[in-house]
């Protein structure tokens, strides 16, 4: 099989099949959203002749692009390249604990974020299991 080399930085050979199955996977999720909305969420860093590219199997997005590709489309860097999907389905709330996460760590508060968490988790159990108490309660009178 003929190496071909990524058109963006660094020139990697590239399997044909790989530059193939990607495309075919972002070709179905463009056919969902219009390329130009991809372009702009991009902030222009890729031209519309390079998303074509990716589209029809001609080459592949760099890093930076792939993982921008991959959050627009609310799908995982792994699936875009393997066409595999996660073990488990990440929900837009789940997304939005694992960014708050991901900034209480770069802030240094991590743990007391985490553990305010644990809090509130046990409080609404408890809150459920007191609630249940009382209902079981009503219902012997």
């Amino acid at each position: 099989m003929k190496n071909l080399y990524c058109g963006m930085r660094g020139k990697r050979p590239v399997d044909e099949v790989l530059k193939k199955e990607f495309g075919q996977r972002f070709k179905a999720l463009v056919d969902k959203t219009p390329l130009s909305k991809v372009a702009n969420q991009l902030d222009n860093i890729v031209s519309p002749v390079t998303l074509w590219d990716y589209v029809n199997g001609q080459s592949l997005p760099g890093p930076v692009v792939l993982k921008k590709i991959a959050e627009f489309y609310n799908v995982t860097v792994d699936y875009l390249l393997s066409g595999q999907q996660p073990l488990f389905p990440v929900t837009d709330m789940e997304k939005k604990f694992f960014n708050t996460m991901r900034e209480a760590e770069a802030l240094g508060i991590a743990e007391q974020a985490e553990h305010f968490v644990r809090i509130m988790i046990e409080q609404k159990k408890q809150a459920e299991t007191n609630s249940g108490m009382e209902s079981k309660a009503s219902e012997n009178h």
